[in-house]
């Protein structure tokens, strides 16, 4: 029995303490984020390829305001037959946050996409592909 008193001394120690109510952690998304990777793949990432044509994502840079509204520029590579050429694609709409968990929706396509957001990482899910992004 001499044995058990000090385990549960430790115990009692370790549960007891702090009687202050933890606050909660107010998060937020307002900022400028870009995109890291993939599915885990660091940029660039090859979306598609075939014999002769390679689609990869360069870059991904979302600005998100306080008044809820969002800008996305996305840069890709096309090369087809050796000759690369670089688009852009522009998005905007509005988001929410509830507690850790965003979802987007587009006003370019009416989609909603779900995600999180913890300390200065975001992430995505879209089709079963993750997309993380940093707070710059």
């Amino acid at each position: 029995m001499r044995r058990l008193r000090p385990i549960a001394l430790c115990l009692a120690l370790a549960c007891g303490g702090d009687a202050t109510p933890t606050q909660p952690v107010t998060v937020s998304l307002v900022g400028t984020w870009t995109l890291h990777d993939i599915n885990g793949l660091v940029l660039p990432v090859v979306l598609t390829q075939t014999a002769t044509t390679k689609t990869e994502m360069l870059s991904d840079i979302v600005t998100a305001t306080a008044d809820g509204t969002y800008t996305e520029v996305a840069e890709a590579r096309t090369t087809v037959n050796g000759q690369a050429t670089v688009s852009s694609h522009t998005d905007t709409g509005t988001y929410t946050v509830t507690g850790s968990a965003v979802v987007v929706h587009s006003n370019n396509d009416g989609s909603s996409i779900n995600g999180t957001i913890k300390g200065n990482t975001f992430t995505i899910a879209a089709n079963g592909i993750a997309f993380e992004y940093r707070r710059q």
